[in-house]
Protein backbone atom coordinates (compact mmCIF):
# COMPACT_ATOMS: atom_id res chain seq x y z
CA UNK A 1 0.00 0.00 0.00
CA UNK A 2 2.67 2.19 0.81
CA UNK A 3 4.21 1.44 -2.51
CA UNK A 4 1.47 2.46 -4.76
CA UNK A 5 0.71 5.97 -2.63
CA UNK A 6 4.72 7.12 -3.16
CA UNK A 7 4.32 5.58 -6.58
CA UNK A 8 1.23 7.80 -7.22
CA UNK A 9 3.24 10.73 -5.46
CA UNK A 10 6.25 10.33 -7.79
CA UNK A 11 4.00 10.52 -10.77
CA UNK A 12 1.69 13.62 -9.39
CA UNK A 13 5.40 15.68 -9.02
CA UNK A 14 6.77 14.82 -12.18
CA UNK A 15 3.52 15.78 -13.83
CA UNK A 16 3.65 18.98 -11.95
CA UNK A 17 7.12 19.50 -12.51
CA UNK A 18 7.32 18.35 -16.63
CA UNK A 19 4.42 21.38 -16.83
CA UNK A 20 6.49 24.23 -15.26
CA UNK A 21 9.78 23.28 -17.18
CA UNK A 22 7.32 23.35 -20.16
CA UNK A 23 8.41 26.55 -22.55
CA UNK A 24 5.57 29.41 -22.24
CA UNK A 25 5.41 32.04 -25.24
CA UNK A 26 5.99 35.24 -23.53
CA UNK A 27 3.27 37.67 -23.02
CA UNK A 28 3.30 40.48 -25.89
CA UNK A 29 0.24 43.14 -26.46
CA UNK A 30 -0.77 43.59 -29.81
CA UNK A 31 -1.07 47.47 -30.33
CA UNK A 32 -4.28 47.62 -32.09
CA UNK A 33 -6.04 51.13 -33.26
CA UNK A 34 -9.65 51.37 -31.48
CA UNK A 35 -12.80 51.00 -32.99
CA UNK A 36 -13.93 53.97 -34.56
CA UNK A 37 -17.63 54.27 -35.74
CA UNK A 38 -20.58 56.13 -36.13
CA UNK A 39 -24.23 54.83 -36.90
CA UNK A 40 -26.77 57.31 -37.81
CA UNK A 41 -30.22 56.19 -39.21
CA UNK A 42 -32.46 58.22 -41.47
CA UNK A 43 -36.45 57.89 -41.73
CA UNK A 44 -38.32 60.46 -43.74
CA UNK A 45 -41.62 61.27 -42.07
CA UNK A 46 -44.17 61.69 -45.18
CA UNK A 47 -46.73 62.82 -42.80
CA UNK A 48 -45.25 65.77 -41.31
CA UNK A 49 -42.38 65.93 -44.46
CA UNK A 50 -39.42 65.92 -42.05
CA UNK A 51 -36.50 63.51 -41.72
CA UNK A 52 -35.23 62.99 -38.49
CA UNK A 53 -31.71 61.18 -37.78
CA UNK A 54 -31.13 59.31 -34.82
CA UNK A 55 -27.79 59.36 -33.36
CA UNK A 56 -27.78 57.41 -30.30
CA UNK A 57 -30.08 58.71 -27.93
CA UNK A 58 -30.43 61.72 -30.27
CA UNK A 59 -32.94 62.36 -32.28
CA UNK A 60 -32.66 65.54 -35.05
CA UNK A 61 -35.64 66.76 -37.13
CA UNK A 62 -34.85 68.16 -40.44
CA UNK A 63 -37.45 70.31 -42.56
CA UNK A 64 -37.05 69.45 -46.26
CA UNK A 65 -37.52 71.58 -48.88
CA UNK A 66 -40.25 71.47 -51.77
CA UNK A 67 -37.59 70.11 -53.84
CA UNK A 68 -36.27 67.04 -52.10
CA UNK A 69 -39.85 66.34 -50.92
CA UNK A 70 -41.02 65.41 -54.59
CA UNK A 71 -37.52 63.24 -55.08
CA UNK A 72 -36.94 62.07 -51.58
CA UNK A 73 -38.49 58.40 -52.99
CA UNK A 74 -35.55 57.68 -55.40
CA UNK A 75 -32.65 56.47 -54.20
CA UNK A 76 -30.50 59.59 -55.30
CA UNK A 77 -32.93 62.18 -54.06
CA UNK A 78 -32.69 60.34 -50.59
CA UNK A 79 -28.88 60.05 -50.63
CA UNK A 80 -29.18 63.66 -51.27
CA UNK A 81 -30.73 65.05 -48.24
CA UNK A 82 -29.25 62.55 -46.05
CA UNK A 83 -26.14 63.79 -47.36
CA UNK A 84 -26.93 67.65 -46.75
CA UNK A 85 -27.97 66.71 -43.51
CA UNK A 86 -24.72 65.31 -42.54
CA UNK A 87 -23.05 67.88 -43.87
CA UNK A 88 -25.15 70.63 -41.83
CA UNK A 89 -25.15 68.52 -38.73
CA UNK A 90 -22.02 70.19 -37.07
CA UNK A 91 -22.78 73.56 -37.72
CA UNK A 92 -26.67 73.76 -37.86
CA UNK A 93 -28.89 75.86 -34.99
CA UNK A 94 -31.09 73.97 -33.39
CA UNK A 95 -33.65 74.20 -30.45
CA UNK A 96 -34.19 71.37 -28.32
CA UNK A 97 -37.59 70.37 -27.67
CA UNK A 98 -39.63 67.58 -25.45
CA UNK A 99 -41.08 65.04 -26.81
CA UNK A 100 -44.30 65.57 -25.68
CA UNK A 101 -45.19 68.08 -28.42
CA UNK A 102 -43.61 66.09 -31.31
CA UNK A 103 -45.94 64.74 -33.26
CA UNK A 104 -46.34 60.80 -32.53
CA UNK A 105 -44.95 59.40 -36.44
CA UNK A 106 -42.00 62.24 -35.37
CA UNK A 107 -42.04 60.21 -32.00
CA UNK A 108 -41.98 56.85 -34.02
CA UNK A 109 -39.43 57.33 -35.95
CA UNK A 110 -37.24 58.56 -33.33
CA UNK A 111 -37.70 55.10 -31.79
CA UNK A 112 -37.74 54.80 -27.65
CA UNK A 113 -33.73 55.19 -27.70
CA UNK A 114 -33.74 58.44 -28.34
CA UNK A 115 -34.23 60.70 -25.25
CA UNK A 116 -33.00 63.86 -26.41
CA UNK A 117 -34.95 65.71 -29.54
CA UNK A 118 -33.48 68.88 -31.06
CA UNK A 119 -35.39 70.36 -33.94
CA UNK A 120 -32.80 72.33 -37.05
CA UNK A 121 -33.48 75.36 -38.42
Amino acid sequence: MCLRWTSFLLVASCLTLSKAATTMMPFTTTHHQPYEFENFVFQFDGTTGTMTVRSSNKCYIWQITTQEHQQIHTDDGLRNVELRVLKEMNNAYYTVVPKSILHPTIQYACTKQASHFYLVH
